[in-house]
């Protein structure tokens, strides 16, 4: 046994090495200046992340807020907490289940793929800087995207699963399933 401190030291010398080799003589950082209202950071996010420009996931993100002197991993990391808070705030995107205190895809908005990507690459930047983020997206989440990657650790979806989204519906599916 390991303990998990080291097991996640590990993890993140993993995720360093390969955004290393990901980054292959490009741009070591991406630089963002934003205002600190949350409209505007939710904005700058998007804007950034969300797809529509040429932002390398694989090279770390430095933030600072306009009108402020503070800069490094710190502010950073703040913008990240800010800015992930704020899209999950909004109802039209995610659903929040609050038995479980998680969120889960809402039937999304035509434009809302950009709100998404974004949300992916901060979660993806929060790993690269070893930044805890509220675990506000259910396991099963990660669990999917494990699969869909082609890990060897990644398993198909159970009814067990659906209970962490949808209580109810992994509820009345099992009392169905059970029915005699």
């Amino acid at each position: 046994l390991v303990p998990i401190g080291f097991r996640q030291r590990c993890l993140l010398e993993d995720v360093h090495e390969a955004a290393q080799e990901a980054r292959d003589g490009r741009a070591r950082e991406v630089k963002l200046c934003v205002e600190r209202e949350p409209g505007a950071i939710r904005g700058a996010a998007v804007a950034a992340l969300g797809g529509g420009c040429d932002f390398d996931p694989a090279c770390p993100l430095s933030v600072s807020f306009l009108g402020e002197p503070g800069e490094g991993p710190g502010v950073t990391r703040e913008f990240m907490g800010l800015a992930l808070q704020s899209m999950l705030s909004d109802a039209s995107l995610w659903e929040y289940e609050p038995q479980l205190r998680t969120y889960w895809f809402a039937e999304p908005a035509a434009d809302a793929h950009r709100v998404f990507h974004a949300c992916g690459a901060l979660l993806g930047q929060a790993v690269l800087m070893g930044t805890q983020l509220p675990a506000a997206l259910p396991g099963v989440l990660f669990a999917m995207l494990l699969e869909e990657l082609g890990s060897p650790r990644a398993s198909p979806p159970t009814l067990a699963d659906l209970a962490t989204v949808q209580p109810i519906i992994a509820k009345g599916l099992r009392e169905l399933l059970d029915y005699k």
